[in-house]
């Protein structure tokens, strides 16, 4: 039987990291509104779409949280959390997918036009597109089991979705890191300050979301019907 203080434990820090990184992304998208007026208008609806899927995944998070320890508490069986989750589950792992997919696009996209090279873009738009593919294979087959199915019979479902996930995050961020550190070589003395700032940030988003994602498919790999790997799953869109 599942330790249910420990399982719902481990989600609810995961809904709260989750909450805390929404809040930040939001006061992120109103700086960017009120300094970034001029900025082209395909550029801020991808930004509101981003926003509004992240919006629509808290929305989830809770949702599926509420229901199922109200159900626990009502009926006082812990194994609940691993019987067939609500609705906002599945749509939960779909909005994942597509906040990620969208944001790694995004900067594949900022990849192909600092390089001018297509080559490796279209390796990363192509692994991407697989790793949304899987992350709808994910809301489809959770969406007709139970969790504790979901986490036997599916294993290698979650663990590609794990690599490939992982695999893109680090490879845009090498990408990125690669394109900018040619542009210092040639940038005007002005311009190096800003593109070491760009070339930080670059390593540490890249490198803390790769870090997270294979740390929940570990979890997922090694810690049974603990829920650790959910807990970090629902920061993942976070990254």
């Amino acid at each position: 039987m599942a330790d249910v203080g420990r399982t719902l434990g481990l989600v609810e820090i995961g809904i709260s990291v989750s909450l805390f990184l929404f809040g930040v992304s939001t006061i992120q998208v109103q700086t960017y509104r009120s300094r970034f007026p001029d900025d082209s208008l395909r550029l801020k609806t991808f930004v509101y779409f981003v926003w509004l899927m992240s919006l629509g995944h808290i929305i989830c998070t809770l949702h599926y949280f509420w229901t199922t320890s109200l159900a626990i508490i009502q009926t006082h069986q812990p194994d609940l959390m691993l019987g067939k989750p609500p609705a906002s589950v599945p749509a939960l792992f779909f909005l994942t997918g597509c906040i990620a997919t969208a944001v790694q696009v995004y900067f594949v996209e900022r990849v192909r036009r600092v390089s001018e090279k297509l080559f490796f873009p279209v390796i990363c738009w192509s692994v991407s597109l697989v790793r949304f593919a899987l992350a709808v294979s994910m809301s489809a087959v959770v969406s007709t089991t139970t969790f504790h199915d979901f986490e036997i019979h599916w294993e290698w479902l979650v663990t590609a979705n794990w690599v490939t996930s992982a695999f893109m995050d680090t490879m845009i961020t090498v990408l990125l890191f690669y394109t900018l550190a040619r542009k210092r070589r040639v940038a005007f003395k002005g311009t190096i300050k800003l593109i070491d700032r760009l070339i930080l940030t670059t390593i540490e988003t890249g490198l803390m979301t790769s870090l997270l994602t294979l740390t929940a498919g570990l979890c997922f790999q090694f810690i049974d019907r603990s829920f650790a790997w959910l807990g970090l799953y629902l920061c993942v869109a976070r990254g």
